[in-house]
């Protein structure tokens, strides 16, 4: 018992005649809501955003520590290397007038027995006009086996355009509801011929999200596939022919050449939607469809479904406005 009594003795008496370690700390909340702002990214460096222009924000850092009562804080808010607010209170209210990343710096002064002692921490702050929602993208491959079938998912390549993914949701069986939470990658057994519609819905550090759609086809195990015909229009918009590529429900796959246009029969699924993915012209684009809805698809710059967008002479509203215009005032003269 004595070993441990001593050190313990002599500790104490030792921190008071040393500098006090001071922990400075701080995180970024919403005024309004008390949410804390902040991103992760994948190397497990902390982001504060995002932050929006004319936000207001409560800059807290009154979990700093240390072992001696802490005296004074001070903020650069603006990252100019200039301290805007110094006092004793942990807590300043702040906004931005104009996006850009502002490298903010918290420092932290203790009062010690023989003077003072102190740290500081920055961290980059985002300010954006707006906020922009994830885009959630699935990879999958499809392995047969004998008895049964293994889907491999894959929702790694989701991306968010202003900052990073923060949790990932998986339905596995398309009744709305999450099978699998917070994973990338997942996969699915089945064991009998159908049609599985899987949805992966993504969601950002700003609370916004965004779901993708994926159907399979399969057909290779047991029991039945109810299947019908279905008619789509491919219109080539290019002036060339042009090759395209299209799968169905990831199962079927159609070539065709295009001159200018051409229609296909193809295998769908008559009680729910299903999924076309189209390749043409260096480009991708994947269509969700039902058993009625006419399908043409327009191959241009890009490739849609729909209407023939419309090309019109750039003001030619406004010229038929100005006829109107002189045609009235022609008839009141």
């Amino acid at each position: 018992m004595k070993k441990f009594v001593i050190p313990f003795i002599l500790l104490c008496l030792f921190i008071p005649n040393v500098h006090a370690r001071v922990d400075a700390k701080f995180k970024i909340l919403d005024f309004e809501t008390g949410r804390q702002i902040y991103m992760k990214a994948p190397d497990g460096k902390i982001i504060y955003g995002n932050v929006l222009v004319g936000q207001k924000l409560v800059f807290d850092g009154t979990e700093s520590n240390s072992i001696y009562p802490i005296k004074e804080y001070r903020w650069d808010l603006d990252g100019d290397g200039e301290w805007d607010r110094e006092g004793p209170g942990g807590k300043t209210i702040y906004s931005y007038d104009k996006p850009g990343i502002y490298n903010v710096t918290m420092m932290v002064i203790v009062k010690t027995p023989d003077g003072t002692d102190a740290d500081k921490i920055t961290h980059p702050v985002v300010v954006v006009e707006k906020l922009l929602p994830p885009v959630a993208i699935i990879d999958s491959k499809v392995i047969y086996e004998r008895n049964n079938v293994t889907i491999y998912l894959n929702g790694s390549a989701s991306y968010d355009p202003d900052g990073y993914i923060h949790s990932y949701g998986w339905d596995l069986n398309g009744d709305g509801k999450w099978d699998k939470v917070m994973v990338n990658k997942t996969e699915l057994k089945v064991n009998k011929n159908g049609y599985y519609t899987i949805v992966l819905t993504v969601y950002d550090y700003d609370l916004l999200s965004n779901s993708t759609t994926k159907i399979f086809k399969i057909d290779k195990l047991d029991g039945n596939l109810n299947e019908s015909i279905k008619t789509i229009e491919i219109i080539n918009k290019l002036g060339n022919a042009t090759d395209v590529k299209i799968v169905v429900n990831n199962c079927d796959v159609y070539n065709l050449t295009v001159e200018k246009e051409k229609a296909i029969n193809i295998s769908i699924n008559p009680d729910g939607l299903n999924e076309i993915d189209v390749f043409a012209n260096g480009k991708e684009r994947a269509f969700l469809i039902n058993a009625t809805s006419p399908v043409k698809i327009f191959i241009e710059n890009e490739i849609y479904m729909g209407k023939e967008i419309e090309k019109k002479t750039p003001g030619f509203e406004f010229i038929l406005l100005l006829i109107a215009l002189l045609l009235f005032a022609f008839r009141n003269r």
